[in-house]
């Protein structure tokens, strides 16, 4: 039932100790010869800044993998013992995990951030001492994206850093370790600050596929969210510490956590925030959950949903972005507005410029450079990307969606800038609706709503839905059309529960 992996007794400190050595001894030969430089008189002042920034990335750069090293082969030489020691039971791996408990991982993000900061920063000064001045205005702005990003990454490890004192000894505490898939999350958030009266904390549980793209320097890691459930819990005190319950039901049919790939996980993630005076509470933690001999395989994500749906009895979610009402010819309407989502459509609407704007830019570039062939390469592979990205957010902020309803048929128009596109499906054909993530922009999710259909094809009926409106929506279109599940099924799913 539970995941077996088996410990790796590599531990690859030794090799970035002698990396470190690598980076610190160059360092200090130019930090040497920049010295020696100004005791003879030779050199410009933009000569000896160079000299001393680069000596000092090397030699910070040196010893701080060094003290990793160090670091990571303790840390490795005591998670090798405790996998040998508990092969088949992966949530005993971790100390906070074995005590019970996840620790919130503002550290190392924090950690990472101010290191990355100061790099930029370090990597702008003679960047801007060599900048050749007025009427470059492209190379201005690629000069500048070094400072500004590093003072916003110092900005942001200052900020959690002064969340971490304001917060102290912030955990989320398990009733039981693991967490179980097909059971229930039971967890209790502890932070020893007084919350006002009255506060709430939003809580977000995700399952996350963490994973890396591209190959050697050309990499990134993505994460993509395969789950997600909110909820908001009231906050409780003790006068010195503050305390907030939830309960969150885990379906059998997501993955559990597995970390045997660090190029491609599954990390469940709980999401903490509550917006108070000053810096608002947020953390992040990562739980154990893992299938047990007490995993109920009927606790599905369609029985958890079909649960939500009774639980709604028709109640409309608070400020929703479908707008109800009576179609001309009588039939039972919806309607889905233009700019539903303006921050998912606004991200994407950047993203989009700055692909095109790059593709432009490298394209005419390196066909001025090279032969005009070569700049169709960034042009169209770039700019392709760009345009696709511009036109997807023009229908985020533009485009509308009606479903209406005629008889037992569902009619969904969609249209965008006077180009429409209209479906009908008979009741007969839908066989089930499910929800599906889509959208997602950082923990945010948007779902739509997918009618699986008897001939095996899909067709959508509502698009960038909150969850519960999604739910909601569910329930109407399945009573106006007649197509539900049993009662005695419904009622069987929710005794799973």
């Amino acid at each position: 039932m539970s995941l077996t992996i088996k410990p790796s007794r590599s531990n690859p400190s030794g090799w970035v100790i002698l990396l470190g050595l690598v980076f610190t001894v160059p360092g200090i030969a130019v930090g040497f010869s920049t010295v020696r430089r100004i005791a003879s008189g030779a050199g410009d002042a933009k000569q000896i800044v160079l000299g001393f920034t680069l000596a000092l990335l090397f030699v910070v750069a040196g010893i701080g993998l060094m003290a990793w090293g160090r670091v990571a082969g303790r840390i490795a030489t005591r998670n090798t013992a405790r996998m040998a020691e508990h092969p088949n039971e992966p949530w005993l791996w971790r100390d906070d995990w074995v005590q019970g408990y996840a620790r919130s991982e503002w550290k190392p993000t924090a950690g990472m951030m101010i290191v990355m900061g100061f790099v930029f920063l370090l990597f702008s000064v003679p960047m801007l001492m060599n900048f050749p001045g007025a009427g470059r205005p492209m190379q201005a702005i690629f000069v500048s994206v070094f400072p500004v990003t590093g003072f916003l990454l110092v900005g942001a490890s200052t900020v959690a850093q002064l969340r971490a004192r304001k917060f102290k000894d912030v955990r989320f505490k398990l009733s039981s370790v693991p967490c179980v898939i097909g059971g229930k999350l039971q967890g209790r958030l502890e932070v020893q600050f007084v919350f006002p009266s009255g506060a709430t904390v939003d809580f977000s549980v995700n399952c996350v596929r963490s994973y890396v793209t591209g190959r050697g320097d050309n990499r990134t890691r993505w994460e993509r969210i395969l789950w997600q459930e909110r909820k908001t819990g009231t906050v409780e005190t003790d006068g010195l510490t503050s305390y907030v319950n939830i309960e969150v039901p885990l379906p059998y049919d997501v993955k559990e956590t597995d970390s045997r790939n660090p190029d491609d996980e599954i990390l469940w993630k709980v999401i903490t925030r509550s917006k108070l005076r000053g810096l608002d509470f947020n953390a992040v933690f990562i739980l154990p959950v893992f299938k047990t001999a007490s995993s109920d395989p009927g606790l599905t994500t369609d029985a958890i949903e079909a649960r939500d749906g009774k639980l709604l009895a028709g109640e409309k979610p608070k400020n929703p972005k479908i707008v109800t009402g009576t179609a001309p010819d009588g039939g039972l309407l919806f309607f889905f507005g233009p700019s539903r989502n303006v921050r998912a459509a606004a991200l994407i609407s950047l993203f989009g410029a700055i692909f095109l704007g790059s593709g432009l830019f490298f394209g005419f570039a390196v066909g001025q450079s090279f032969i005009w062939i070569l700049g169709l390469i960034p042009l169209i592979f770039a700019g392709g990307i760009g345009l696709l990205l511009l036109a997807y957010g023009v229908w985020l902020f533009l485009g509308t969606t009606t479903v209406e309803i005629l008889g037992r048929e569902l009619h969904i128009r969609s249209t965008c800038l006077g180009i429409g596109r209209s479906r009908v499906i008979p009741a007969s054909a839908i066989q089930d609706f499910r929800l599906h993530p889509g959208l997602q922009t950082g923990e945010q999710v948007w779902y739509d709503l997918k009618l699986k259909l008897i001939d095996g094809r899909s067709c959508v009926a509502g698009s960038g839905l909150e969850k519960k409106e999604a739910e909601w929506l569910r329930v109407e279109l399945q009573k106006a059309l007649g197509v539900s599940k049993s009662e005695s099924s419904l009622h069987e799913q929710r005794g799973r529960i």
